[in-house]
This record gives C-alpha cells, structure tokens and sequence, in this order.
C-alpha cells in the first residue's frame, strides 16, 4: 500500500492532478489532494499532471507489511509579463514573487 499527496512550492495541496500508475488512473481523494493505493508488492511509475503545472514523474515501491509514502511538488509553468513603469512598483511586485515561488524567482535590487 502507498499513499501520498500533490502540492504546489508553497505547500498547498493541489486538486484535479492527473495522475498515472502504470498507465492506469489513479484516484485522487479530495480535499487534500491525497493519493493512495493498495497494491501488491512491486515497483510502479507514477506520472502526475495538471495543467499550468509541470509534469513530474516519480517511481514507488510496495514493500510487504509497509506503507510507502510518496509527496509530489508540482512547479508551475506560467510564465510571467511585466509591463510597470516606476521602479517602486517593480520592487514590490519581484519580492512578491520571490515570495510567493520560492526556488524560481530571484531579486536582488
């Protein structure tokens, strides 16, 4: 048996992922964005996909008498356009961006 659950960088769970075992859907149990399964013991591939998000994949393994954990971040895709014109509003919007994604934007004024 394993079980996990799909967040986004900053943690919140994240609803209406695709997911994959084997090719085969997997279901997502709301709210929480939690996963589980019971299966037998092996090895399986997990795809996961949501749209504006990456996909990741991710490998799982059964052990007897176990359960197996696995947590997927998914990191967004979306690009961002910035079209400000004082350089105070450019401030305040790139610390809001470092803050709200963590790992992909920089600022350094």
């Amino acid at each position: 048996m394993f079980q996990g659950q799909v967040t986004n960088l900053k943690g919140e769970p994240l609803s209406d992922v695709k997911i994959l075992l084997d090719n085969h859907p997997l279901h997502v149990i709301h709210p929480g964005a939690r996963f589980l399964a019971i299966l037998p013991i092996g090895t399986y591939h997990l795809s996961f996909a949501l749209e504006n998000f990456e996909p990741k994949t991710a490998t799982v393994e059964v052990k007897a008498g176990e359960m197996s954990r696995k947590n997927i971040v998914l990191e967004s895709s979306i690009g961002v356009e910035l079209k400000y014109h004082t350089d105070r509003q450019i401030g305040t919007f790139m610390q809001q961006l470092v803050t709200n994604y963590p790992g992909k934007a920089r600022y350094n004024p």
